[in-house]
């Protein structure tokens, strides 16, 4: 199994899905909760009200039994979330009940019901009697039964999507890792055409133009091994034009310390091809005035950029003598450091 990468931009983009969810899922329970109360203080004032204004007419009827028990009957079937009225008339000395279904809600109080009580005064202030009255918020707690359900079908429609479509995009990470494990194997020399199995449009658009650019590397490549090819043959050609004219090249970069001879350089002072030659060697094998006059020159053409010539002894390694003429030219370029290109020969 991959390791997931919190820095892909499909990681990212699943994290704000997932945040965007969660906040709606949050939201709508927040929502759910402030719906609720204010449903509940809906319900509570409206039905307050009336029980208020049914009070007003009772009041006007307070000696009247019959048309107390009238008003309550209206006002009890009126509501149909009141389970139970209860008047007390100080007047009469009467009281009145009414239940639902023939409950009474008024012995012990229910946990799901409101209860309220109101007094009742005349004119001058003075208590009458009272109402108290025992109901549920059915159409609230209605309303948040429904909308509660609405939330949890939509987590139950949206969660599933969302899992689909993390385990889709994961799967198109995978193609990716694949993607990027064969580039990290291919060979340069011989590059072959990668294939994928997802032909999605995003990954099929980035394999042909990686295959494109292999083309075309596999091509310059040809070009390149076609090109090494003929520079060898002109290389091995010039070294046996050199055995056969007994020339040997050089090349002596000062400020890098670096010496580069050919084949037939080594041959001409009597070195064999595994042994090393530096610079030093060389001047070393130069002896007496030869090598100050050799020096000389060097010195010249290193300042004013010129050429040179001259014929000087040189000691091979068996302390046999011999003569080579060396010609020199001093090669500057602003951007490259400065060479010395010479060629030498046995002078008799």
């Amino acid at each position: 199994m991959r390791i997931i990468n919190f820095n892909s931009i499909i990681i990212k983009f699943l994290i704000i899905i997932f945040s965007i969810f969660s906040i709606f899922i949050i939201f709508n329970l927040f929502n759910l909760k402030l719906a609720k109360e204010s449903l509940e203080n809906m319900e509570k004032t409206r039905i307050e009200s009336i029980i208020e204004n049914e009070i007003y007419i009772l009041k006007k009827n307070f000696n009247n039994k019959n048309e107390i028990e009238k008003i309550l009957n209206k006002t009890f079937f009126r509501l149909n979330n009141l389970k139970g009225i209860y008047l007390k008339n100080n007047i009469l000395k009467k009281e009145y009940k009414l239940f639902r279904d023939d409950k009474n809600p008024f012995g012990q109080n229910k946990d799901h019901l409101i209860y309220k009580t109101f007094k009742i005064y005349d004119d001058d202030g003075i208590e009458i009697g009272e109402i108290k009255i025992a109901y549920e918020n059915y159409y609230s707690v209605e309303f948040y039964n429904k909308y509660k359900k609405m939330i949890f079908v939509l987590f139950i429609i949206f969660f599933p999507i969302l899992v689909i479509l993390s385990v889709y995009l994961y799967k198109r990470i995978e193609a990716i890792y694949v993607l990027a494990n064969d580039l990290k194997n291919i060979d340069p020399n011989n590059p072959k055409i990668l294939k994928t199995k997802e032909k999605y449009f995003e990954l099929a658009l980035i394999v042909n133009s990686i295959n494109s650019f292999l083309n075309k590397l596999k091509d310059s490549s040809e070009i390149s091994k076609r090109l090494y090819k003929k520079l060898i043959e002109k290389q091995n050609h010039l070294e046996d034009a050199q055995r056969l004219a007994h020339i040997g090249s050089w090349e002596y970069i000062p400020e890098k310390n670096r010496f580069f001879v050919s084949k037939e350089f080594f041959r001409l002072i009597g070195f064999k091809r595994k042994e090393k030659i530096s610079w030093q060697i060389f001047l070393e094998k130069i002896p007496g005035d030869d090598r100050i006059i050799f020096e000389d020159n060097i010195t010249i053409a290193l300042k004013n950029g010129s050429k040179f010539d001259l014929v000087h002894k040189i000691v091979n390694k068996y302390g046999k003598i011999k003569y080579l003429k060396t010609e020199a030219k001093v090669k500057k370029h602003k951007s490259n450091p400065t060479k010395i290109l010479g060629i030498s020969y046995g002078y008799n």
